[in-house]
């Protein structure tokens, strides 16, 4: 399902994970992940579409091995 402010990119199943931490990078990259058996590891990554376009965006996705979803349109 598309968010209506950034661009996303899945790179594991939320279900491997007990807890959601976010941290904003300088590239305005937003990174999701904890891994249930404590460790940090990335589920995903949230790209704000007024600093990423969605081409540029799924071009990153698809380097770090991801799935690529578009945010909403028009929003």
């Amino acid at each position: 399902m598309p968010y209506p402010n950034v661009h996303s990119c899945r790179l594991k199943e939320p279900g491997q994970f007990e807890r959601f931490v976010t941290l904003e990078t300088g590239d305005h990259q937003r990174i999701i992940g904890y891994r249930k058996d404590g460790s940090s590891d990335v589920q995903a990554i949230r790209y704000p579409k007024d600093k990423w376009d969605a081409k540029r965006a799924a071009k990153h996705c698809a380097r770090n091995g991801g799935r690529f979803e578009a945010a909403l349109k028009g929003k």
